[in-house]
Formats: C-alpha cells, sequence, structure tokens
C-alpha cells in the first residue's frame, strides 16, 4: 500500500513539473498612452491582457505553446518569439513610444534577435535603399543575395554570444530565404508595373520556396511570402484571363490559395487572414460561395464561424437591400439623410480633404455631374473629416458641385459605420426607391463603366 501511494505521488509531481514545463509566463510593464490593456495573438487568436493601474501586468499562457506571439498596444505591434518553462519580461519607454520594447527572461535573447532583425530590415536592408527601375534582375539577384548573407551573419552571431534552440535556429535561417523570396515578388511586381517584362530570374529565385512547410506555418517572414505568392499568381491568371474587375482578382486569390496550399497548418495559418482581407475589400457583395471554399479547406471550426459572421456583418449592404440610415450635415448644420433623395438615383462620394486617391477623383466627378446635371441623379459628397473646419475651408477654395455634406462626428448614424467603409474613396449608388444598387460603386474615373451603371438604374 505504500509503495502504490508512493507511486501516486510520483506521478503527482511529474505531472506537476510537466504542467510547470509547458507554461508560458509573460509579465512587464507598458505604460504611455490612455490604455489600460494590450493584445496578444497567437495563431490568428487574439485575447485581451488587463494592465493594473501602474500599467504592469503578469499572465501565464497554457495553449499556444512555444512560437510567435503580437502584441498589439496602441498603435505599436511587437513580434515575439516566446518559449515555454520560464518567464519573459518586456516593458516600453513611456516617453519613446515608437521605441522598441526590452526584454529579458527566457525568452528575451529570442525577442531581441527579431527586434534587431527589424530595425535593420527597415534601414540598410530595405529593399528601396538601393533598387532603381534599370536594374537588372540578376544585378537584383546578386543584391539581396548579399543582403540574405548579412542577415545570416546576424543570426550566426548572436546565436554564438547566446545559442538558440537548434529549432529556431533551423526555422531563423529558413525566414531569411522566405524574406528573399518576398523581395524577388515585390521587385518583379515594380517591373511589371512600369512595363518591363523580364522577371523570370525572378521567378524562377521564388519558385525554388516551399510554399507547403508546414513547420514554418505560423512564421511571420513565411507567412508574408506565401501571402505574396497567392497574389502574384493571383495577378497573373487575371491577366491572362482578360478580367477586369477587382473582385474578380480578389476571387482568384482564394481560389489560387486553395489549390497551391496544400499543407494543412498553411491553410490554417494564411487563408483566415487572406480571406478576411477579401471580406474586408468587397464583403458589400454575397462572398458565402467563396468563405465555404474557404471552409472546406480548413481544419478550424472557430475559423469557419468567424468568417462566416465577419460576411454576413456585411449582407444589409447586398444589392437590392434597403440603404441603411444614416445622417450628414451640410455648412449649415441641416441634417440629410438616405430617406430625402428617395425618387432619385443617388451617387455618394465619401471622400476627405487629407485624402489623394480622393482629390483626384474629383474632377471625373464633375464630368459626371454636369454629364448627368438634367437628369433623375442626385449626387452628393459626404466627408469624413475629423476636422470640419479642414473641410469648410476646402469647400471655399475648391468649387465643388452636388450637395457637400460633413458625415456625423459621432460613429453612431455616420455613413462610415452604416456602410463599414474601411477605406475611401468610396462610391455608393442608390436606386430611386432607396434601395441599394451597388454598396461600393465603379467610381468616376472608370468612365464608361460608371456612366452604364447610371443608365440601367435610371431606366429601371
Amino acid at each position: 500500500m505504500k509503495k502504490i501511494f508512493e507511486v501516486v505521488i510520483l506521478i503527482c509531481l511529474l505531472i506537476a513539473t510537466f504542467a510547470s514545463s509547458a507554461q508560458i509566463s509573460l509579465e512587464g510593464k507598458l505604460t504611455g498612452i490612455q490604455q489600460n490593456y494590450f493584445l496578444i495573438e497567437i495563431h490568428n487568436t487574439r485575447d485581451t491582457i488587463r494592465l493594473d493601474e501602474n500599467g504592469t501586468f503578469s499572465v501565464d499562457i497554457t495553449q499556444g505553446g512555444e512560437g510567435y506571439y503580437k502584441i498589439y498596444y496602441g498603435r505599436s505591434v511587437y513580434t515575439l518569439y516566446l518559449l515555454e518553462g520560464g518567464t519573459t519580461r518586456l516593458e516600453n519607454d513611456p516617453k519613446t513610444l515608437s521605441a522598441p520594447l526590452q526584454y529579458s527572461g527566457v525568452s528575451g535573447v529570442y525577442c531581441d534577435y527579431l527586434r534587431t532583425k527589424e530595425q535593420n530590415n527597415r534601414t540598410i536592408w530595405s529593399l528601396n535603399a538601393a533598387v532603381r527601375l534599370d536594374m537588372e534582375p540578376e544585378k537584383f539577384i546578386h543584391l539581396r543575395d548579399s543582403i540574405r548573407t548579412l542577415r545570416n551573419a546576424l543570426l550566426l552571431r548572436m546565436n554564438a554570444e547566446h545559442p538558440f534552440k537548434e529549432t529556431f535556429l533551423a526555422m531563423a535561417q529558413k525566414e531569411n530565404d522566405f524574406i528573399y523570396g518576398s523581395e524577388m515578388i515585390t521587385f518583379g511586381n515594380v517591373l511589371l508595373k512600369n512595363g518591363k517584362n523580364n522577371i523570370d530570374p525572378l521567378l524562377q529565385q521564388w519558385n525554388k520556396l516551399n510554399w507547403n512547410d508546414g513547420t514554418m506555418a505560423w512564421s511571420p517572414d513565411f507567412q508574408q511570402f506565401v501571402k505574396q505568392a497567392v497574389q502574384a499568381r493571383a495577378a497573373t491568371q487575371f491577366n491572362e484571363k482578360g478580367k477586369k474587375e477587382y473582385a474578380d482578382y480578389c476571387f482568384l486569390q482564394i481560389e489560387t490559395a486553395c489549390k497551391e496550399i496544400s499543407n494543412r497548418q498553411v491553410k490554417d495559418a494564411i487563408l483566415p487572414e487572406v480571406m478576411g482581407k477579401v471580406i474586408d475589400e468587397i464583403g458589400t457583395r454575397d462572398l458565402s460561395s467563396l468563405v465555404e471554399m474557404c471552409c472546406k479547406n480548413l481544419s478550424s471550426p472557430r475559423a469557419c464561424e468567424l468568417l462566416r459572421m465577419k460576411a454576413a456583418a456585411y449582407s444589409h449592404l447586398y444589392p437590392s437591400k434597403a440603404s441603411p440610415d444614416f445622417t450628414a450635415y451640410d455648412t449649415e448644420g441641416k441634417s440629410y439623410g438616405p430617406s430625402q433623395w428617395r425618387g432619385k438615383v443617388v451617387y455618394i462620394d465619401v471622400w476627405a480633404t487629407w485624402c489623394g486617391p480622393c482629390k483626384k477623383e474629383i474632377p471625373e466627378l464633375q464630368k459626371l455631374e454636369e454629364e448627368y446635371k438634367n437628369r433623375e441623379v442626385q449626387f452628393v459628397s459626404i466627408s469624413t473629416d475629423r476636422d470640419e473646419q479642414a473641410w469648410i475651408n476646402f469647400l471655399k477654395t475648391q468649387p465643388m458641385g452636388g450637395l457637400q455634406l460633413h458625415q456625423a462626428n459621432r460613429e453612431e448614424g455616420s455613413i462610415s459605420k452604416a456602410y463599414i467603409i474601411n477605406s475611401i474613396p468610396r462610391f455608393i449608388l442608390l436606386n430611386r426607391k432607396g434601395e441599394i444598387v451597388s454598396a461600393d460603386a465603379p467610381r468616376p474615373s472608370s468612365g464608361e463603366v460608371i456612366k452604364a451603371l447610371l443608365e440601367k438604374t435610371l431606366s429601371e
């Protein structure tokens, strides 16, 4: 009986020891902004960590295990690599919020390496530092080979000072290869946009890399490479098939990712983010078929649930739905809303005085207004400027046609809230019944495309 008791005690001690060593402990202090929390992300899942009145925190992470984590504090994003079996401490400089975090503890040297690599990438190793459009691809490849050598030298030097785990060292070396691959894609895109088609040497370099390395699935550098590779393949198909609409390019991204990525871990890491971005950009159309295509390729029911919820949040903006209500004001403070424009086709421009692409559309919008001035089309421009006086001053110096309004300063009741506007310029077209024709309508600069849609709407 005594021996049985001793065995039970031993097993309990072993379990306790294992549980303790498998845990990640993170503590530190974050101050300098009026925010009593930060977000921590692992494997596309975020959690909120509360700070006490002094900005300090302490948390034990029991799920996720060793690997990459991201911390979001204010506008800053920090990438960490955390180990199990010990405590990692971090602290920011409240006087210089743009300064990197300071790390110590079991994961300190790993986080220090990531911080140093990022700093170097933003300075002497940046892609734009020595790139010209007249540079031949072979010369560019030679240049980036040299930079990759420097990146590996940094890794080996820091490893010599404080040896990393073999698994991390191997992964970090692969990451330098994937950064190199991303640079090949980026420069290839630059050349193509400037009418230079000799990118085959660059394609040969990034095609050597393995998209389906499951051991790298949650590496930020690997993920960046795979997303760029997906976009590049989708762009090639877009051009080859003679597609015109941006939505077609978005659909091709998802189709490419589902087809080209075969490793389950890589799919779980990449697909939710790519699909989430597509929803942000073209979510005002029914994307349920695209979401389900993603879900068939994901192993996480939770990830599928989140994608379905995100897509469903835009369902009130689908064509033929009644326009959601919102309020906007003219320079005198008089309020307007979509119900007042019923009986007319309404073309709404959501813009801001600080937005360069928005202002580039103004001359084309004025031409469109002139062409349809005797038709039943109400042109409405709604500014999203936080500084209302900047909008008023702009109207004094820049003649603008149509009805000029400013959105409600409160989020509730604003057109930005009602139409889930994530970027501007954004154009919206309503029919005479106040129903949505397109919650992301063609821009005035699209020429015949927007005219054809206006004519169709007027004829109904």
